[in-house]
């Protein structure tokens, strides 16, 4: 995927020292963006360069989505066991926001009943205004 991503240049973000940064290319939520960090597949694995690559990248998305009022987020630090092979650790933050007063919730119907995720941001679009972020 990173391969693919780097090649293609579409979705492709930037890098925080060790962590690649992609917007998402089948969004699960408002904005997602994946962090993948190579090579690194256990928590053990991480060390504090990694962890600040990782939280430097997180704010650089966060002010993007101050810029474009998502006032909160969620996000998530996948990782595996030692001897699951050629997983890399990967990190996911999607934004939160209501479309009031069709959804009183940012968790809507669709969601709730349909197991359904939804965007309003294509990936390609949103990597465009993103990427003054990671320059």
């Amino acid at each position: 995927m990173l391969e693919h991503e780097l090649k293609k240049g579409e979705r492709y973000l930037g890098q925080v020292g060790n962590t690649h940064w992609i917007a998402t290319f089948a969004p699960r939520a408002l904005c997602d963006v994946t962090a993948i960090l190579p090579h690194k597949t256990t928590y053990a694995e991480l060390d504090y360069r990694d962890l600040y690559d990782l939280a430097e990248g997180l704010l650089k998305v966060i002010r993007y989505y101050d810029e474009i009022n998502i006032a909160s987020f969620n996000a998530a630090l996948y990782a595996a066991r030692k001897e699951d092979q050629g997983f890399w650790i990967t990190a996911r933050i999607v934004g939160r926001y209501t479309i009031y007063p069709l959804v009183g919730s940012d968790y809507s119907h669709l969601q709730v009943l349909h197991d359904e995720p939804w965007t309003l941001h294509v990936p390609e679009d949103m990597a465009r205004e993103l990427k003054k972020y990671f320059s």
